[in-house]
């Protein structure tokens, strides 16, 4: 931890960084993850923490590093609302210049937030965001980024129609900046009233936060250098999707109307039109393997050959699955 007292930090001014994180049932991770964030170094940090009223022993850890720590802000949820829910009153809580997007399983190092703070200093960023790293469930790396590394450091401005074309990934898109964890500008925030959309069952609620932002007028920088550590875990809800999920993400797209508002901007609109039909294509497949695994196998094996659409999806995400569960009898 810091050397500094939350109050020798700040000297009653604003943190520079205010990490929100919320938390659900990860007690064998959190620790790490807010340790790192305490340990940012050249900038002043406060952590507002909210636990989704977690069954297993992640809100004890919490209150006893906050008992230690004044730079720990805490609230314990007594019923799960979600993480949208969560997220939102972390960020009714926060009081620094720049909030950072930080997930109670990830690591950061030490460096990150001065380095995220500069870039965006430099290039007048509202949001900026690192290369994440992706590393297994232990922590140990993958050898994989986002995007692809070079030499020397580059920075990629961010407009709307980049934005949305980078989280197609069920139409075949290789990297998603739908999963980064940007540092955003407060101020920005609060005047242009963006909060994350409130609906239990979504699982795309980042993207649609950032969107908003784009959409609101944000300048958006993302970095290839890679400092975030997001940590693949397979109980984490980013690699669980059911036919609820894709039907609330659908009905985001469809309230947000970007194929309209932007129907004199061929990129953007395209690029929207794509994200739609690949939600669209992501719930037929879902409803095929539901099918499956209810035993329905004929129903199954009938609804993908009549869907030409979902074959590179089965291909990609869930063939080996469907072959296990649609095998008929020898």
């Amino acid at each position: 931890m810091s050397e500094l007292s939350a109050s020798e930090q700040t000297n009653g001014e604003p943190a520079d960084v205010s990490f929100l994180i919320c938390t659900y049932n990860i007690a064998p991770f959190v620790e790490e993850a807010i340790q790192s964030a305490l340990v940012q170094r050249e900038v002043t940090v406060e952590l507002i923490v909210v636990d989704d009223a977690s069954s297993d022993a992640t809100p004890d850890i919490i209150e006893k590093l906050a008992h230690d720590e004044p730079r720990i802000k805490f609230h314990r949820r007594i019923e799960n609302g979600g993480i949208s829910v969560s997220r939102n009153q972390a960020i009714s809580m926060a009081t620094g210049t720049w909030m950072a997007i930080f997930d109670g399983d990830d690591v950061i190092p030490p460096e990150r937030s001065r380095r995220m703070i500069d870039i965006a200093l430099a290039t007048g960023a509202d949001m900026v965001a690192d290369n994440y790293e992706r590393v297994e469930e232990d922590g140990t790396s993958t050898g994989s980024t986002m995007i692809p590394k070079d030499k020397a450091p580059y920075t990629i401005d961010v407009d709307i129609a980049t934005f949305i074309e980078s989280n197609i990934i069920l139409a075949g898109g290789d990297f998603t900046l739908g999963y980064i964890k940007p540092l955003v500008r407060s101020d920005f925030i609060r005047e242009k009233k963006i909060e994350y959309r409130d609906d239990g069952e979504l699982r795309n609620e980042d993207y649609l936060l950032f969107l908003s932002c784009l959409l609101a007028g944000a300048k958006f920088t993302v970095t290839s250098e890679s400092f975030y550590k997001w940590r693949m875990r397979r109980g984490s809800n980013s690699w669980r999707l059911n036919m609820k999920n894709f039907d609330a993400m659908i009905s985001a797209n469809e309230d947000m109307q970007l194929v309209k508002r932007y129907a004199d901007q061929p990129r953007i609109a395209k690029a929207a039109r794509t994200y739609d039909q690949a939600m669209l294509n992501g719930r037929e497949l879902c409803r095929v393997i539901e099918s499956a695994k209810s035993g329905r196998r004929f129903e199954a094996v009938m609804s993908t050959a009549k869907t030409p659409a979902i074959w590179p999806l089965a291909t990609k995400f869930g063939l080996e699955a469907i072959k296990k569960r649609i095998a008929f009898a020898n």
